[in-house]
């Protein structure tokens, strides 16, 4: 998928970005809050891997800008506001869908931070 030269660089970032991670236990946030608590070494592996896990991504975002798809951007902010909305999305509590479930609300997400990222022609007047 990420490997195929066919697909455009954006719509690589969006699959990459999109796809719900397995290691997480969506269908029940009950079982992630539990893990959270009660064993917080686990979840700090968890949280790392989500922190660190970007290299993939950060390269596919240096071969867009390359080509032009992408503007320049601060990676570190982005990643930020990417894991901040990921685990916001998996607060039961506070992170509110409006009846999505996590994958649909998870690309309309990947979906609204590609959309900022992305060059977009301007008409000038």
């Amino acid at each position: 998928m990420i490997e195929d030269p066919s697909l455009p660089t954006l719509q690589k970032l969006k699959k990459m970005l999109a796809i719900q991670p397995r290691w997480f236990i969506l269908s029940d946030i009950r079982v992630l809050k539990e893990l959270k608590q009660r064993y917080p070494r686990q979840w700090a592996d968890i949280d790392e891997h989500v922190t660190l896990g970007w290299a993939r991504v950060r390269q596919v975002v240096k071969e867009g800008i390359q080509e032009g798809a992408i503007r320049p951007f601060d990676m570190d902010l982005f990643i930020q506001v990417y894991i901040g909305g990921l685990y916001r999305l998996l607060d039961g509590k506070d992170g509110r869908r409006d009846g999505l479930t996590m994958e649909q609300a998870l690309v309309q997400m990947v979906e609204l931070l590609l959309y900022g990222i992305a060059i977009q022609k301007e008409t000038r007047q």
